[in-house]
């Protein structure tokens, strides 16, 4: 990774120890770490970098992945899931200079734009560079579970709590096991369902991806399974991390839902993350932004309470970035798309 030719930071891969040890003074999740950015690597043409800046005993820490660009260069976007910049402190000033080293990175090497996801829970676009547009794009759920077992039923809306009886009823039981067992298995069991519902190519990691996950995070990630007489009903990835546990990737056939097994795979994960010590069960939010969305509407059974997920966009290099989009709309003809990256749409018929 190219190095930054002057201000207070520097660029550091995923192997260098300083990433470690930025977090271990910082505020953070599992979406921080060196680890989560290591296994996406390679979709796309991904790398992990991080920006690390020190200022007066103060850091900041952006960990990020760059893409490469059709003809060349790259651009930089956050990791999947929820990441964004973390820091010691959100003074105005400590921030303009730490992100000074950043900007002049990116202008040496014409990175044209980035697009970063914050974290709903650490609150951290408060560490955003003054030069992004920050855009509220969704609410989270969120569940609490320092409150015990009674707490966390009778905070399920009654429609929840129903369905959990109507899964038991119905004879689904819900099982866990390290995701290091069978990561294959759930990937194929997953990417069969996102198939059934026409998700988006992005949603269909490969087999490597799984693979390198359950290498990296071992036992910190488990596999939570729904059965009716030795048939898998719902499958979902849950990640303890911290205090937090993260219900990551799920999966449910259309022929099982009116079971409720999604149902009863939460409610399970939230009484096991209760049991293990975790104060926090983040849901995450809709696969839209729309309030409406069916996968919110759902986890919005299980708590009251909301956090707010944003999103970040910036120009970084002016004129690679004219220069991009112009080269786009010259070879597609026609209005022009409200895209930030215009560059990265797919060509025009």
């Amino acid at each position: 990774m190219p190095p930054v030719s002057s201000g207070p930071g520097r660029i550091i891969g995923a192997d260098d120890p300083a990433w470690r040890e930025a977090l271990a003074r910082l505020d953070h999740d599992v979406y921080h770490t060196p680890e989560w950015h290591a296994a996406f690597e390679g979709l796309e043409g991904r790398k992990a970098a991080a920006y690390l800046a020190e200022v007066d005993g103060h850091i900041l820490l952006h960990p990020f992945h760059t893409r490469p660009i059709d003809g060349g260069g790259f651009d930089v976007e956050g990791a999947y899931g929820y990441a964004g910049p973390i820091a010691s402190s959100d003074d105005p000033e400590f921030l303009a200079r730490a992100w000074s080293g950043y900007h002049v990175w990116a202008q040496d090497n014409a990175v044209p734009s980035e697009f970063v996801r914050f974290n709903p829970m650490l609150g951290n676009v408060r560490f955003a560079s003054t030069d992004m547009a920050v855009v509220l794009d969704r609410q989270t759920v969120w569940i609490d579970l320092s409150e015990g077992p009674e707490a966390l039923w009778t905070g399920y809306e009654s429609r929840q709590r129903w369905s959990v009886r109507r899964a038991e009823k119905n004879g689904l039981a819900c099982e866990q096991r390290p995701f290091t067992e069978d990561p294959l298995g759930f990937a194929s069991f997953y990417r069969a369902a996102m198939a059934e519902i026409g998700a988006a190519e992005s949603y269909f990691f490969p087999d490597e991806h799984f693979m390198r996950l359950a290498e990296l995070f071992g036992d910190r990630i488990r596999e939570f399974q729904v059965l009716h007489n030795g048939e898998l009903f719902s499958s979902a990835m849950v990640i303890g991390y911290g205090e937090r546990l993260h219900y990551h990737l799920a999966a449910t056939p259309r022929s099982t839902r009116n079971a409720y097994p999604g149902n009863l795979l939460l409610h399970r994960a939230a009484l096991w993350g209760l049991e293990q010590g975790y104060r926090i069960f983040h849901l995450g939010g809709g696969r839209t932004s729309d309030p409406a969305d069916d996968l919110l509407s759902f986890k919005r059974q299980f708590s009251k309470r909301r956090a707010e997920f944003h999103i970040g966009k910036r120009v970084l290099d002016q004129c690679a970035f004219d220069r991009l989009c112009g080269a786009w709309s010259a070879r597609n003809p026609g209005p022009r798309p409200p895209y930030f990256q215009l560059y990265r749409l797919p060509e025009r018929n």
